[in-house]
């Protein structure tokens, strides 16, 4: 990239939570499958 380039981002929404304890709940279920990753990042 050079100045001047732009970039363009776009995002999708996938699910939109009827209240707060959903989100949090979908939240911490990602997290826990992401962590494997986590580790695996945190090692180097």
């Amino acid at each position: 990239m050079k100045k001047g380039d732009k970039i363009l981002l776009t995002f999708k929404v996938l699910e939109v939570f009827k209240n707060d304890s959903l989100a949090q709940a979908d939240y911490q279920k990602e997290m826990e499958k992401d962590a494997p990753r986590q580790k695996k990042s945190r090692k180097r």
